[in-house]
């Protein structure tokens, strides 16, 4: 199918969303099949089109992020503001990126992602590891930062106490 998505968003001109999950762990993971451009299978937690001006916070303990898909799929995962300033994220665990399956021709088909799509400021701390692994498919990456607009650039910060690993993989990493 089709616009097969979860969606948990804030919307408003200046809303602000705070995700208060601390102790327990935040799992988002992208549709197996199906869905187009525009009309993707995606799990997102994020600030609507019309938050021009909001910030999104988040703590949790562990945070999983898987982009899911298959070779024809559009979807994805993550978290995202379409025009928000800030993000920050208090992790007191682990934070674990999968990108996809997706081999749809767009590096955006099934990603694990956090970022903006016109820019701003991403603080993410984390007490434990951070692993960020491109998924099988040549789409399927993981991407931290601007995810449309490259000339709008983000402002990206990741500071873990334990180990940062990353896996490229078909699918990449985009920072």
């Amino acid at each position: 199918g089709e616009r097969n998505y979860a969606w948990i968003g804030a919307t408003g001109s200046a809303g602000q969303q705070a995700i208060n999950a601390t102790g327990a762990n935040i799992v988002l993971t992208g549709g197996a099949s199906g869905g187009w451009w525009d009309r993707e299978n995606s799990a997102d937690i994020g600030l609507g089109d019309s938050n021009t001006g909001g910030q999104q916070f988040v703590m949790a303990n562990n945070v999983t992020i898987n982009g899911g898909g298959n070779a024809t799929t559009y979807g994805g995962a993550g978290f995202g503001t379409e025009n928000g300033l800030q993000q920050s994220f208090d992790i007191t665990g682990d934070l674990t990126m999968t990108g996809g399956a997706g081999g749809a021709g767009d590096f955006r088909s099934t990603p694990a992602y956090i970022g903006n799509q016109n820019g701003g400021q991403i603080d993410i701390g984390v007490d434990g590891k951070v692993s960020l692994n491109g998924g099988t498919g040549a789409y399927g990456g993981v991407l931290i930062g601007s995810l449309n607009n490259v000339s709008a650039p983000s402002v990206v910060r990741i500071g873990a106490v334990g180990d940062i690993e990353m896996t490229a993989n078909a699918g990449g990493i985009w920072l």
